[in-house]
């Protein structure tokens, strides 16, 4: 007998335009970490389709992320809507032992994608992003390697993940000299507690038309105030199997701005981590906002954060939260 799935939550999702492209993207993008790690194939293809029913359109993931096993499980969950779904992954990170199984070689850039749409099930994916900037590569290998990626049609379009402004204008440069595919997005990490792209990245993007498309914003979800202080992670958690890694992330400050955090959500109505990905949202130079989900509830929740701006009063409570 086939199970069948409740009728679609009712969300009102805004898309935008990632950077200077055509390619419209939902506000709210699902990451992928977690899959294929204590969110197996199942549960994911059940937060997928429960992001997808409230119009989130953009995934993204990696081929570092579970040994492989992230990019998998998406493969076969967007299989049946595979055009209706935008795509993304990520290259860089070793593959191997081999000394060239890693970094923006040609080589390596190649064989890597491929690898991954093997793993997608799919002969294309709509972005392909640079996980980390290859200071052994002549950035001129790294970009053209990418172009014939995209004249070949396993691309759409290319990105970055984890680079400075200065790294991202570089490569624009290359783009424009030699007629190249250009960067349409950024992949910065951006919370409450680190801000450190409003310096020099969130300027450069406004000038370059480089759209955002942030992660961390919930800082590992440690400031949802899912996880308290001096306490095990809740079973099931992301931090469950690993106690050691939320005890070094989980410092006095994250703790302390968590709590105030609850105190805001209470105060306004809204769950914490609708707060802080409307605050994320509000700078104009953030596109798509990435944030994980282990549960369908989650996905539909993160969804509706999306809807309706924080009011100025909401912003204030929220910064103020964490100046500490």
């Amino acid at each position: 007998m086939t199970q069948q799935r409740a009728e679609p939550a009712k969300t009102s999702m805004p898309y935008h335009r990632l950077g200077r492209s055509g390619l419209k993207v939902s506000a709210l993008c699902l990451g992928s970490n977690m899959l294929g790690s204590y969110v197996d194939e199942a549960g994911a293809h059940r937060v997928m389709d429960a992001a997808f029913d409230v119009g989130v359109n953009f995934i993204d993931t990696a081929d570092a992320y579970t040994g492989g096993a992230s990019e998998t499980i998406i493969g076969k969950g967007v299989k049946s809507k595979r055009h209706q779904w935008v795509v993304g992954t990520k290259i860089f990170m070793p593959t191997g032992n081999d000394i060239n199984a890693r970094g923006g070689s040609r080589k390596h850039i190649i064989e890597a994608t491929d690898a991954c749409l093997s793993r997608l099930g799919t002969d294309y994916v709509d972005l392909m992003s640079m996980h980390r900037y290859d200071l052994d590569t002549p950035l001129e290998e790294t970009m053209i390697a990418l172009n014939d990626l995209v004249r070949q049609g396993k691309v759409r379009y290319i990105g970055n993940s984890n680079w400075s402004a200065w790294q991202t204008v570089q490569s624009l440069w290359i783009s424009d000299k030699l007629n190249l595919e250009r960067f349409v997005c950024t992949q910065p990490s951006y919370s409450l507690l680190n801000r450190d792209i409003e310096e020099e990245v969130v300027p450069m993007a406004k000038a370059h038309e480089v759209a955002i498309t942030p992660f961390s914003v919930l800082q590992g979800g440690l400031l949802t105030g899912r996880y308290e202080a001096n306490q095990a992670p809740p079973p099931g958690s992301r931090f469950a199997s690993r106690p050691q890694m939320m005890e070094r992330m989980f410092t006095q400050k994250v703790a302390t701005a968590a709590a105030k955090l609850k105190e805001v959500s209470k105060k306004y109505e809204k769950p914490v981590p609708a707060l802080l990905i409307g605050w994320a949202l509000a700078n104009p130079a953030v596109t798509s906002v990435i944030i994980g989900a282990s549960k369908p509830e989650q996905a539909v929740q993160n969804a509706k954060a999306v809807e309706k701006p924080l009011t100025p009063e909401e912003m204030k409570a929220v910064e103020e939260a964490v100046a500490l």
